[in-house]
C-alpha cells in the first residue's frame, strides 16, 4: 500500500520529493574531514586528501554503478520512509572500483520476514539472527526478491545468504526497546 501510495497518491508524491529537497538538499550530507597534527592544528593537507577521495568514491558508491552520492542518500531516506527500513550490504572487493569498496541496496522484502527459527545459542527473527543476548549477529538475504513468481522452486535453504552483521547497515527507527526490524 504505501509503495503504490508514494507512486500514484500526488501529496505523497509531493511530500517524498520535500523531504528529499529539505532533508538530503542538492549537495546531500558530504564528509567534513578534521585531522590534526600533533600540535592540534588541523591537517590541511590530509584532509583534503580524505574529503577528494570521499567525492571521488561518492560519483560512484554502488556496486551497480546507477547512483552517486546524493542520488543513493536520496533513495536510502525514501525507501526508509516507505518501507520504514534499509539494508545496506559493504561490499569490499578491489576488482569494484579503485577503492575496493561499495554499497548494494536492498529493500526491506529482500530480507525473509517470514524466516523464523530457534536454536540453543541463537535464533532468527523475520531473516534477522540474534545471539542469546538478542545482539543482530547476521542478516538472511533472499537470493531473489520476496515477490519472485519462481521462488517456489528453491529450496529453503538456496533461497537465502546468510551475512554477518559487520558486512550489514540495516536503517531503521526501533519503537520498542527490542525491536529488530
Amino acid at each position: 500500500k504505501a509503495r503504490d501510495l508514494t507512486l500514484n497518491n500526488s501529496y505523497i508524491v509531493a511530500f517524498m520529493n520535500l523531504l528529499k529537497h529539505n532533508v538530503v538538499g542538492k549537495n546531500g550530507i558530504q564528509l567534513s574531514a578534521n585531522v590534526v597534527n600533533d600540535n592540534g592544528t588541523p591537517d590541511l593537507l590530509a584532509n583534503k586528501i580524505i574529503e577528494n577521495g570521499f567525492y571521488d568514491w561518492g560519483k560512484n558508491p554502488t556496486v551497480n554503478s546507477d547512483l552517486n552520492w546524493v542520488e543513493l542518500q536520496k533513495v536510502l531516506l525514501t525507501t526508509m520512509i516507505r518501507d520504514g527500513e534499509v539494508f545496506i550490504l559493504k561490499i569490499k572487493d578491489r576488482s569494484i572500483n579503485k577503492f575496493g569498496f561499495a554499497l548494494q541496496v536492498f529493500e526491506p522484502d529482500w530480507v525473509n520476514y517470514e524466516l523464523n527459527q530457534d536454536a540453543s545459542s541463537y535464533y532468527i527473527r523475520h531473516g534477522i539472527e540474534y545471539n542469546y543476548f538478542h545482539k543482530p549477529i547476521a542478516v538472511h538475504i533472499n537470493k531473489y526478491p520476496a515477490n519472485w513468481a519462481a521462488k517456489e522452486d528453491l529450496q529453503a535453504s538456496d533461497g537465502y545468504t546468510r551475512v554477518p552483521v559487520e558486512d550489514i547497515i540495516h536503517l531503521y527507527s526501533p519503537e520498542r526497546i527490542t525491536q529488530g526490524r
